[in-house]
C-alpha cells in the first residue's frame, strides 16, 4: 500500500459550477487546451476541471441509462 496522500475534496461553489455547466452543454468533451483554458478563467486546478467533466459524462451517462 502507498502512503500517497489523498488530496482534500475540491468544493466547487455554485457560480463556477454553473460555468461549468454551460459549458458542458456546448461541449461535453473538451480538450486539455479548453480544459486549461477554463481552468484559467475559474481559478481551477486543471485536474480538478477535467475531472469534474469526467463525473458529468458519467453523471449524464446514469441518467440517461435509467430512462
Amino acid at each position: 500500500s502507498s502512503n500517497r496522500k489523498r488530496k482534500k475534496r475540491t468544493s466547487i461553489e455554485i457560480t463556477i459550477k454553473g460555468a461549468l455547466e454551460e459549458h458542458f452543454t456546448r461541449q461535453s468533451k473538451p480538450c486539455a487546451a479548453e480544459i486549461s483554458r477554463l481552468a484559467d478563467i475559474l481559478q481551477l486546478e486543471k485536474e480538478v476541471v477535467r475531472v469534474w467533466f469526467c463525473n458529468r459524462r458519467q453523471k449524464e451517462k446514469r441518467m440517461n441509462g435509467s430512462v
